[in-house]
């Protein structure tokens, strides 16, 4: 049913009553409290899924998401939601200055919101198209394409990339 792991096939997923991700494995091996990783979450998110045991060691690896049936797919995307946050940027209407530190306001997709810039590094390129920033707090933003954007944030972003 599912791609070849580190260990063995999953078999399928299951979600507990308490919340947790329980995975079959298909020699019968159960990883209790299984963590779902990306290994590769902005350029290849629906492949290499790393599925960690509760003490973070790898004990499956999913090559990619199409391989699970639809059911088994629809709860590991959802557990991999829960578990991820880079909201998408699409809109900058204010930065405070070309020289870091500095304030930027942006709208994504989870609302507005305001982080500092602290150095020019924290901007990069993901690709011909896709930018990652990272705040002063460590939150990621991804802009899947800066070919898609108004005027003034395709400005503000090119400054640094």
């Amino acid at each position: 049913m599912s791609q070849t792991s580190a260990n063995g096939q999953v078999a399928r997923l299951e979600r507990r009553a308490d919340g947790s991700l329980l995975v079959h494995l298909a020699e019968g091996e159960i990883i209790a409290d299984a963590v779902p990783l990306r290994l590769f979450p902005l350029s290849e998110p629906l492949r290499w899924i790393a599925l960690l045991d509760a003490e973070g060691h790898e004990r499956a690896l999913l090559e990619s998401l199409e391989q699970l049936a639809a059911a088994d797919r629809e709860l590991l995307i959802e557990e991999l939601s829960r578990r991820e946050f880079v909201p998408i940027i699409q809109r900058v209407t204010w930065v405070s200055g070309n020289s870091e530190p500095c304030s930027w306001k942006v709208e994504t997709d989870r609302g507005e919101t305001e982080f500092v810039l602290k150095d020019e590094n924290d901007i990069r390129r993901l690709g011909p198209h896709s930018v990652l920033v990272v705040d002063s707090h460590g939150i990621r933003y991804l802009i899947p394409n800066r070919d898609q954007l108004d005027p003034y944030t395709k400005r503000a972003i090119e400054w640094y990339v």
